[in-house]
């Protein structure tokens, strides 16, 4: 423009607010939304000149229209009030909820997820958590019905897969821990952990020997991916709402292979025991010291 100096700033260097040319250029622009605003008789009540050139007033609705026909106003926008995102609902956030929602496409939240196994490796389980409370598991077979159940064979919980594969996996029990901790939402529940253990001492571990949660990260992980729906949640009294697992249908297998350490220096797991071995041509296979077991 005529008679100001560029202020646009060099590439890579950010735009400098403070120097005499973006100063009276900024001057230029108010005076300019000064005239503006009293060209339909109200006043400027804040002016904007650094991203844009606006300012906000308070208008009559005969100011709005003529405002609107103004030919140097791009347009006029009513203040008005925004709430911060409500992060509990991230179900509303990523679109699942709502009747144009996801899970109302899949048949209702209950049903998004079926036939799915979601497999946890983290820290354990809380089996106690409102999010994974099912029915417990049976030991006959599903009926044509409801062919995903799952069911108990012996100590194997065996589930049909809406893939047309089958999962087996097992209940492991330890401290805390025995096999009716498992559901129709824990199918398997196992730890990895002999490595760890080896190498941590004692005193300083902070954790169960066994697939329960001592740190709580593996909970708050498996519960977001498939806990159920609609679980009233409180964190020390204060009440958080509803929560609901991104897919509520699906059940959970749970494989322990990070720890915690009372001091923290040690939390965490071994790779020897986090990584997936390949076991002959077909299974992927958890090492476990020297035991394996089907993952």
């Amino acid at each position: 423009m005529d008679g100001f100096s560029a202020t646009k700033p060099a590439q890579d260097a950010k735009v400098d607010v403070t120097s005499e040319a973006a100063r009276r250029y900024r001057t230029h622009l108010e005076k300019r939304q000064d005239r503006i605003a009293r060209s339909v008789g109200t006043t400027a009540r804040r002016h904007y000149a650094v991203t844009t050139s606006a300012f906000s007033a308070d208008l009559t609705a005969t100011q709005v229209v003529r405002l609107k026909a103004t030919s140097a106003v791009a347009s006029v926008a009513p203040d008005v009030l925004h709430r911060a995102t409500d992060d509990r609902v991230s179900t509303d956030f990523l679109r699942l909820s709502g009747r144009k929602g996801l899970w109302s496409a899949l048949g209702g939240a209950e049903a998004a997820g079926r036939g799915i196994v979601v497999g946890d490796i983290d820290t354990g389980v809380w089996p106690e958590s409102d999010s994974l409370d099912a029915a417990p598991l049976r030991t006959h077979r599903p009926p044509a019905s409801d062919p995903y159940r799952p069911y108990r064979s012996g100590t194997t919980t065996v589930m049909r897969k809406a893939d047309g594969n089958t999962f087996t996996g097992a209940c492991q029990t330890g401290e805390r821990f025995d096999a009716d901790d498992c559901n129709q939402k824990v199918i398997s529940a196992r730890y990895f952990g002999k490595t760890w253990l080896d190498t941590v001492p004692e005193a300083n571990r902070a954790d169960y020997v066994s697939p329960r949660d001592g740190q709580g990260h593996g909970t708050h992980t498996a519960t977001t991916a498939a806990g159920n729906f609609g679980v009233r949640a409180s964190v020390d009294g204060r009440d958080l709402g509803t929560v609901s697992g991104v897919a509520p249908g699906a059940k959970i297998a749970v494989y322990k292979a990070l720890w915690e350490s009372k001091d923290g220096s040690q939390s965490g797991g071994m790779t020897s025991v986090s990584v997936p071995q390949r076991h002959g041509s077909r299974r992927l296979r958890l090492r476990r010291g020297g035991q394996r077991g089907p993952r």
